[in-house]
């Protein structure tokens, strides 16, 4: 009953962020075209991330950077055949994103700041 109720800590809620794509594919162009990104060091790859994604949101092959895709991701955005599964990929950049910009690895370019 108990394990019915809690899940594994590594599960990313995938299924109900999955349900919400429509809402994060509305801005997402806007965000990649708009907002350019500065980073340090660490914050690199998600930049590097952006970029691609500037350049292929119409059409997103499976040449995406998977550095940013960190292990508890992996069983969402990597598909058995090798694939990536581009709505799994989508969330878990944004969330990488959000921890980049926390950590401050990540900052809107130009910054006043």
């Amino acid at each position: 009953m108990v394990s019915t109720l809690i899940r594994p800590a590594d599960n990313v809620y995938y299924q109900e962020l999955d349900a919400k794509y429509k809402t994060v594919r509305r801005f997402l162009p806007a965000l990649v075209e708009h907002v350019c990104f500065g980073a340090n060091v660490a914050g690199k790859p998600i930049v590097a991330v952006f970029d691609w994604l500037k350049a292929n949101i119409k059409k997103p092959g499976n040449d995406a950077p998977r550095e940013v895709v960190v292990k508890s991701w992996q069983r969402n955005v990597l598909r058995a055949d090798g694939s990536i599964d581009f709505h799994a990929y989508t969330f878990c950049v944004l969330e990488e994103l959000r921890t980049a910009i926390k950590r401050r690895d990540v900052f809107v370019a130009p910054s006043w700041r």
